[in-house]
């Protein structure tokens, strides 16, 4: 069975959770399909391979490019 792919998958910091879960809001209200990980990847597992599938299996990315962005490891 192939992967879903989605419309968009939002990278953002823990700074701007709210930020990201409002455009992905805002994004599904139009129609689009998009993966958030606050509220779209279990808890537990490997999270590097969880980033690499919705990544890989989205059509777009969207960066919310905050201050401590480009801090973190993950992002």
């Amino acid at each position: 069975m192939a992967a879903r792919l989605n419309d968009f998958f939002v990278s953002r910091r823990g700074s701007v959770t709210a930020v990201a879960q409002e455009v992905a809001v805002i994004l599904r209200d139009n129609g689009y399909t998009v993966l958030v990980q606050d509220y779209d990847f279990p808890h537990g597992g490997d999270f590097v391979d969880k980033l690499h599938v919705a990544i890989k299996n989205s059509r777009g990315l969207i960066v919310l490019l905050s201050r401590d962005y480009e801090e973190s490891y993950w992002t």
